[in-house]
């Protein structure tokens, strides 16, 4: 849809965006201690801690590939994570170049504590909608978010077509073009 055709749009494409919209808007966090960035990146240093338990932390490198951002975004948010005593950052043993990640035990606390809060916001949630209405609403979000991955995959190729220029252009999470 061009310009004027988006206000025009059949009443379903309209409340599909508005309700995609809500729920990205949707804050699960404000009540704990760590915001979702800070959930995810400790949640993350705990799932390496125990997949790799002979290992000293992560790379930084590593850790922001798997937050799909770039080293200095990952490094912005350890470093406040590390000001809080949640995270540590030492050199490499082997190759002080590189710097290695370590969950604190403060942060597993504060990690244990956001999730614990998460976890019975979320089974409330599911009280109220129905264990068999979750798992319906989980497979049509599944499938949908497969859908426009797709899509957007299908019309990258088609962006020489686009009315939008380059410099209106808002870049896409982790795309370095």
């Amino acid at each position: 849809m061009i310009g004027g055709e988006f206000l025009n749009a059949v009443p379903l494409h309209i409340e599909l965006f508005e309700a995609l919209y809500r729920l990205g808007h949707v804050r699960f966090f404000e009540s704990g201690p760590l915001s979702k960035a800070e959930f995810m990146t400790l949640g993350m240093l705990s799932r390496y801690h125990r997949k790799f338990p002979d290992r000293p932390g992560i790379y930084v490198s590593e850790l922001a590939e798997h937050m799909h951002c770039s080293a200095p975004a990952a490094s912005r948010t350890l470093r406040h994570l590390e000001e809080r005593g949640l995270l540590r950052r030492e050199a490499d043993r082997a190759d002080r170049r590189n710097t290695c990640v370590i969950l604190t035990e403060e942060g597993r606390r504060a990690l244990e504590e956001t999730f614990a809060l998460l976890n019975d916001s979320i089974a409330r949630v599911i009280q109220r909608m129905g264990e068999d209405n979750m798992r319906d609403l989980i497979g049509h979000l599944n499938r949908l978010a497969s859908i426009i991955q797709e899509e957007q995959q299908r019309s990258e190729p088609n962006a020489e077509h686009s009315q939008v220029s380059e410099k209106t252009r808002r870049p896409r999470p982790g795309h370095r073009g």
